[in-house]
């Protein structure tokens, strides 16, 4: 039947779209791939530096504790 098809090609789980240039190169998914760039980035750089800012807070915490 046509509208069972219909049905089971929706527009949400259409993976044809993700093979358009349209859609990697619109600015709502530049800007997507930019936020998702810059938290990959903060992460591995908290990731690298944990000891680093641990020490660095320590006095604080010391003091907050005290």
């Amino acid at each position: 039947m046509p509208s069972e098809n219909e049905a089971l090609r929706s527009k949400l789980l259409d993976s044809s779209v993700l093979h358009t240039e349209k859609f990697w190169f619109s600015k709502q998914m530049l800007l997507r791939l930019l936020i998702l760039g810059f938290v990959v980035c903060v992460v591995l750089m908290f990731t690298e530096f944990r000891r680093r800012i641990a020490s660095a807070l320590s006095p604080a915490a010391d003091w907050m504790h005290r």
